[in-house]
């Protein structure tokens, strides 16, 4: 028997809709997908006109059900990065006999552990915990796994990543989608899907940064060893790029975008000189492709150093930084042509784009970074969610139930 997954990722300029299926298989199966502009409903990752976003996101359902065939249920919805707060907590407790005289780890004693990093990280009222992810367990000090459970020991430690949202943020988001009579199955942070599209277990394991460029945020997540270590944000994406060419060329910003989607690139090969077009003015004019190219890699150089400044200022990232960590990079903006060697120079490693990897389906949106995020929101929901939770993390139910995802 087949299950049907629907995600919605809201972006800054537009939302994507789409909708996949796991088979008996175990196999991702992309059915279909649309993208529906929005005009000024959102800004810095909040709604900010909701009748307008409504329409966009609802307008996107109605076409991939009927190319689907299939109706759009509950929803995966998205969280942007610049609405979180996220850090690493750390905690210890001892571990009692059990009745088999052993000091043996359990679930109860996992929970507990869990439990105890999170009460001693920075508590808000206006924050919901969204995610509780895994980096570490320690057995006596010595031994890290990433699973305890059946391991002989006197104590227990654990190191975990917490993401933290505003809930107006959150209620923005159902309200929103009740304008529409769509409910909401859970929420995941963007750059978490995007990772989740792109990498696999090694790339986490071995070390791997994930880059989300969006229109007018960008998005990143950090992995060694298995586990995560940092997730933000900065204030700057492709839009952004954008602008700069639409101020350079002298067009509107409608056309800019064009503009960039057809001869957008960081290299210049031999003989390509100008580009001739009309401007606002009406005139034809010869722009030099050098130009073009210049204005577009000092925005994404700024981009990257941007992240890598903001990554580099906690020491123990830094240390991590050393080893041969990976760069992958996703989204839209990752189209130019040459990016790739712009991310190579600043963080001096190895870089690739992320495409979506372990799904099947339809070519166009297996092949474009753009739809990452939407993509890997399912992928992780048909790997670490396992259960229904409709409680707020505060209760016992929705608390045990991230305990168990952790695990997974």
């Amino acid at each position: 028997m087949t299950k049907t997954f629907s995600t919605v990722d809201i972006g800054s300029f537009s939302v994507k809709v789409v909708i996949g299926e796991l088979d008996s298989a175990n196999r991702l199966e992309i059915l279909a997908s649309a993208e529906e502009k929005i005009n000024g409903g959102v800004k810095n990752g909040q709604i900010i006109n909701v009748i307008e976003v409504s329409k966009s996101i609802k307008t996107a359902i109605n076409k991939v059900e009927m190319n689907a065939g299939k109706e759009v249920q509950d929803l995966i919805v998205s969280v942007s990065s610049a609405t979180i707060e996220s850090y690493n907590s750390f905690a210890k407790i001892n571990i009692p006999e059990k009745r088999n005289g052993k000091r043996e780890v359990d679930e109860e004693d996992i929970a507990r552990v869990i439990q105890s990093a999170q009460s001693v990280a920075p508590e808000s009222t206006n924050k919901e915990i969204l995610h509780i992810l895994p980096q570490r367990f320690g057995v006596d000090n010595d031994l890290l796994t990433n699973d305890p459970k059946g391991m002989l020991t006197s104590q227990l430690s654990v190191s975990i990543h917490i993401v933290a949202v505003d809930r107006k943020m959150l209620e923005s988001i159902k309200n929103t989608l009740s304008k529409i009579d769509c409910q909401t199955s859970h929420f995941i942070l963007q750059s978490i899907g995007a990772a989740e599209a792109v990498t696999d277990k090694d790339d986490k394991e071995f070390g791997c940064l994930v880059i989300d460029i969006g229109e007018s945020i960008s998005d990143y997540i950090l992995f060694f060893e298995g586990g995560v270590l940092t997730t933000g944000s900065i204030p700057v994406g492709g839009r952004h790029i954008t602008n700069d060419l639409a101020k350079i060329l002298k067009l509107t910003v409608e056309k800019a975008a064009r503009f960039k989607e057809v001869y957008g690139t960081i290299v210049v090969s031999e003989g390509e000189e100008y580009i001739e077009i009309k401007n606002d003015l009406k005139k034809n004019t010869k722009i030099s492709k050098q130009l073009v190219a210049e204005v577009i890699q000092a925005r994404v150089e700024e981009i990257f150093t941007m992240i890598k400044e903001k990554i580099m200022r906690d020491e123990r990232i830094k240390e991590k930084m050393n080893n041969n960590i990976s760069i992958v990079i996703t989204g839209g903006t990752t189209q130019l042509k040459g990016i790739e060697k712009v991310a190579r120079d600043v963080f001096d490693r190895d870089v690739r784009i992320g495409h979506p990897v372990d799904v099947v389906g339809r070519v166009e949106e297996i092949d474009n970074p753009t739809y990452s995020t939407a993509i890997g929101l399912i992928k992780y929901s048909t790997e670490n969610i396992k259960e229904e939770n409709t409680e707020t993390p505060s209760e016992k139910k929705g608390f045990l139930n991230k305990i168990k995802n952790f695990l997974n």
